[in-house]
């Protein structure tokens, strides 16, 4: 799948964000590689609001701080 110039810096703004993020500063299994592929994957998926994949994201590290 490709993505437009807007698309990537979208998901990379999205992507340096979590990266400094509290929930992910805090944890010890999910690493930065691990973060990308799930925000490609969203991205995948058809999912184009921000706001939306950091969600998804903050989630999947509440869930692995908590297991």
């Amino acid at each position: 799948m490709s993505y437009d110039a807007a698309t990537v810096a979208m998901l990379r703004a999205v992507l340096d964000e979590l990266l400094v993020s509290e929930g992910f500063t805090r944890q010890n299994q999910c690493s930065a590689v691990d973060m990308a592929q799930y925000i490609l994957h969203l991205a995948s998926k058809g999912e184009r609001d921000a706001q939306k994949i950091k969600r998804h994201v903050q989630n999947l590290l509440s869930e692995r701080v908590a297991a």
